[in-house]
């Protein structure tokens, strides 16, 4: 009897999604090609707009569409609540058996195009004004709330606190970008800095958004041209951006290529923060498995440690992107 929506899984495996309005009209459908009842992770869509087509997809595809007798305001004050409510069939408490990985709510009907290619990606707010509603549930801790970075809002654990599952997870990819401020006021996006800039200047520059925004700032010394090193004794590394570890013996190896260093060291993360790879020797590389268990397509972290010939040691993050 509850006015709103609700989105969930039936006894055969399908999807199923209804709508009651404020004038008491209901309405529902359900997934006719798709099961999700596998084990394995599936993004669900459904675009709805009043007194239209109602039309749902799994894991990017058209699934079904209906055209719902529900042509009244769904709007209400109530909470909305994920993993647990009231069946709207049978009216009887229903609980979630699986996991929650990230939940969005647009302001608008979304294309199927949009959908597609942005289902396994995370997204900035800031480049989509109509994202309403943005929990990623990457918070480590179920002490705390969750946040949403579209609302800007934190969301209680509720009764039942939820386990995390740091090593679980779809494959995401980030879409961070780099901004490079001076204190002349000079602002350039992009990985690199091409600005001119005074000698006192400080440079500040700021990668991805929200909770995961981070910064750093660099100071330039201007020396004479006669006190600069030859770069052939310039410590240096050169992490790849991407490697195909799929046995053709063309890049199949994660490898990092220095200059001028009397120590190295290398860790690989995975998008949780757990260590994958570990190696002291510069001429070994990643061949992007884990416990003789091959890893999945996506998004990975080197941290690359390494000392110049002076002593001095510094510490170099990359992400790369595996693909086979």
């Amino acid at each position: 009897s509850s006015i709103g929506w609700a989105i969930w899984k039936n006894g055969s495996g399908t999807v199923g999604f209804a709508a009651r309005d404020q004038l008491g009209n209901y309405d529902s459908m359900f997934g006719t090609i798709s099961q999700i009842d596998d084990g394995g992770w599936h993004h669900i869509a459904v675009t709805w707009s009043r007194g239209g087509v109602t039309t749902l997809y799994v894991d990017g595809g058209y699934e079904t569409q209906k055209t719902l007798n529900v042509g009244g305001d769904i709007s209400h004050t109530g909470d909305i609540t994920l993993g647990y409510g009231v069946s709207p069939t049978t009216g009887n408490a229903t609980y979630l058996n699986g996991e929650i990985d990230e939940f969005r709510i647009w302001s608008e009907a979304r294309s199927s195009g949009d959908i597609a290619t942005y289902m396994s990606t995370h997204l900035n707010p800031s480049s989509f004004p109509t994202l309403a509603v943005n929990f990623d549930f990457n918070e480590l801790s179920n002490a705390n709330d969750w946040y949403d970075c579209a609302g800007g809002i934190s969301a209680t654990t509720g009764t039942s606190v939820p386990s995390v599952n740091q090593a679980g997870g779809p494959s995401m990819i980030f879409n961070f970008a780099y901004t490079w401020t001076n204190t002349s006021g000079n602002t350039q996006n992009g990985a690199n800095y091409q600005k001119s800039f005074l000698k006192e200047d400080t440079v500040v520059v700021e990668t991805g958004y929200c909770k995961y925004l981070c910064s750093d700032t660099f100071y330039v010394e201007i020396a004479d041209c006669d006190t600069v090193k030859d770069p052939r004794d310039v410590a240096a590394v050169f992490a790849p951006t991407a490697f195909t570890p799929n046995g053709d013996t063309k890049n199949d190896y994660y490898i990092v290529k220095a200059n001028a260093i009397s120590y190295f060291e290398m860790q690989v993360y995975n998008r949780d923060g757990n260590i994958l790879f570990h190696s002291k020797d510069i001429n070994t590389g990643w061949d992007g498995s884990f416990e003789n268990r091959q890893c999945t397509e996506g998004v990975y972290i080197a941290q690359i440690m390494y000392r110049d010939n002076e002593g001095m040691e510094y510490v170099k993050y990359q992400q790369f992107a595996l693909m086979r």
